[in-house]
């Protein structure tokens, strides 16, 4: 009965969205996307694309983390096809609102930097980064309690594929490593379009970084900010000390690399010190 019930649920949740694909289908005035949170998961994504919901001039689309641009998938359909879907999610947006949305995989999964340039090549692109060895911890404690993840983080971070890890759920160790995904996507929009942000200081200072951001997009500073934590989860335990230095020193050369590309003083990522 309870499957039955739930099935029901999907459809009928399924129904919107029909509606919206074969609205835009029938007026194929479909708008482009003017700007995308791309980057990283666990680096605070959820909390900036909440902040941005408030804004007067701002409409993000209808679900966090659409995921089109790597939903292989999709991205096999004909282009007409799969555009009307994407707009699809911004279907009760007012046509004057600046459209974003934020899906923190972009910045890593193959080929998507390359589908969100076909698609809009003045598109404006967000990226927020975080520690690389809190990231991939907290990435390990939400696959765990999803149920997702059996092994230990100590297991998971020594696996030997670590490194190359391309699966969605593991890849702890691999998104960490920032240079590259930058110098991906720098190979494909110049350098105006893109902001890049540190997890740590929207934390600490969301006031400062949204002015940053709505100056970055050409719109009024978002004021009466009130500082929030979404989806934050709780920890069993902190990293362990063998662990945390084990992965700061795997990461310290592409954490010194990403200094010279962004001009950022990062001492707190590469110190095992408690902070």
């Amino acid at each position: 009965m309870a499957s039955f019930k739930n099935k029901i649920v999907t459809v009928k949740r399924a129904v919107p969205r029909v509606k919206y694909f074969l609205r835009g289908l029938l007026s194929k005035k479909g708008r482009k996307v003017d700007f995308i949170i791309g980057g990283v998961q666990k680096g605070g994504t959820t909390a900036l694309d909440w902040y941005l919901r408030h804004h007067p001039s701002i409409c993000m689309a209808s679900q966090k983390e659409v995921h089109f641009f790597d939903n292989e998938f999709i991205q096999a359909m004909p282009c007409s096809i799969r555009n009307t879907f994407y707009h699809s999610f911004f279907a009760n947006c007012d046509r004057e609102k600046v459209l974003g949305e934020a899906t923190p995989i972009y910045m890593w999964w193959p080929n998507a930097l390359r589908r969100i340039k076909e698609y809009n090549p003045e598109i404006k692109l967000i990226f927020v980064l975080r520690d690389p060895v809190a990231r991939a911890y907290s990435h390990w404690n939400m696959e765990r309690q999803r149920g997702f993840e059996k092994e230990t983080f100590s297991d998971c971070i020594r696996r030997q594929n670590n490194l190359t890890d391309g699966s969605r759920i593991t890849s702890y160790v691999s998104r960490g490593f920032y240079s590259k995904q930058i110098e991906n996507a720098r190979a494909l929009f110049d350098e105006d379009q893109f902001l890049f942000l540190k997890n740590e200081d929207l934390l600490s200072n969301p006031c400062s970084n949204l002015a940053v951001v709505t100056e970055f997009l050409g719109l009024p500073t978002l004021t009466d900010v009130q500082k929030t934590k979404i989806h934050a989860r709780n920890y069993d335990a902190p990293i362990n000390k063998e662990d945390e230095t084990f992965l700061r020193e795997l990461f310290l050369a592409d954490i010194e690399k990403l200094e010279c590309q962004l001009g950022w003083e990062l001492a707190e990522w590469k110190s095992d010190e408690k902070r």
